[in-house]
């Protein structure tokens, strides 16, 4: 019966305008930015150790060690100084 009284205008609901669009895509891409990167970041990563394998075996093998240095220096260095929670 809702359409005999009401009066034919829309009830408020408007389209979105090229500003909300906007700072719609904008917050998602925002959002999405560093994890694209990263993902990113990791495919470069493995495509440089593949080709360097491709080179010379050594290559390929001191790239892990140099990534596997890097980790063992990170954790050494955080062991040395921890969080302060005061």
């Amino acid at each position: 019966m809702g359409f005999y009284y009401s009066s034919g205008e829309p009830d408020g609901d408007e389209e979105g305008s090229f500003r909300q669009v906007l700072a719609i895509m904008l917050a998602i891409a925002s959002i999405l930015a560093v994890p694209v990167a990263v993902l990113i970041g990791l495919a470069v990563a493995i495509a440089v150790i593949v080709w360097l394998f491709v080179i010379h075996a050594a290559l390929g093998l001191g790239a892990i060690g140099l990534i596997a240095v890097a980790l063992v220096a990170r954790g050494v260095w955080e062991a040395k100084h921890p969080p302060q929670l005061t």
